[in-house]
């Protein structure tokens, strides 16, 4: 593409309207693709709870406000997707799915990729919103994350200090059946980084952000922030 445009003398956001990628499953997308509120949503709960084929994605969440962001993204880009049951809605995209799949196809190699620390702060934090508003919860005087993917917490963990919040990080054995698995857990704690939390990411979902406000506004534990 790029080639063909050098040729033309002719620079690809001048002309990023008039061109159209094709796809056999009858996608048509622009080169260029807006990075909005809506795709970053989308993106953290990919990166969260979403796995890719090769023809479509599919986003296991039942908060209908979520759902309704991934929907109008696609909506956007007259691309198709079905429900598949109150909790999966399958993202039929070629383009996206292949795109998406930088940040890993299942929830064991999931990762925030070099790419999106090139994205500002506040776009940053859309993204981390939508992963805590997946994996994430709110206990006791703490946020947790957990995830079957090392990199992925410890990727969280790295970008958490752009907002000045610290975290540690645990495993967590989940018995499943017959089967013993390891997770990595990341917990927020401390006055000061619930208030930063709160501040730079926050939740989408009411009830979490209501038991986030809730622990933020107790009288801070010297003795506990201080360990």
């Amino acid at each position: 593409l790029y080639g063909f445009l050098d040729i033309l003398k002719l620079k690809l956001g001048n002309v990023n309207e008039t061109i159209r990628i094709i796809t056999k499953g009858e996608d048509k997308l622009n080169p260029l693709i807006k990075v909005d509120e809506n795709l970053l949503s989308f993106i953290g709960l990919y990166i969260s709870e979403g796995r890719a084929t090769k023809k479509y994605i599919i986003i296991s969440n039942s908060n209908r406000e979520l759902q309704n962001k991934n929907k109008d993204l696609f909506d956007f880009y007259n691309l198709n997707y079905n429900t598949r049951n109150k909790n999966d809605i399958q993202f039929n995209s070629v383009l996206f799915s292949n795109f998406f799949q930088i940040f890993g196809k299942t929830s064991y190699f999931k990762k925030i990729t070099s790419l999106l620390y090139n994205f500002s702060n506040k776009q940053l934090s859309l993204i981390l919103r939508s992963i805590f508003d997946g994996d994430g919860w709110v206990e006791n005087n703490s946020i947790h994350l957990m995830s079957a993917s090392n990199e992925l917490i410890y990727d969280v963990k790295n970008i958490l200090l752009k907002y000045n919040i610290t975290s540690r990080i645990s495993i967590k054995k989940v018995k499943y059946k017959e089967l013993t698995k390891k997770y990595l857990k990341l917990n927020i704690s401390g006055k000061q980084n619930l208030m930063n939390f709160k501040k730079h990411v926050s939740f989408l979902i009411k009830y979490k952000k209501k038991k986030l406000n809730k622990i933020v506004n107790r009288k801070s534990n010297t003795n506990v922030d201080l360990i």
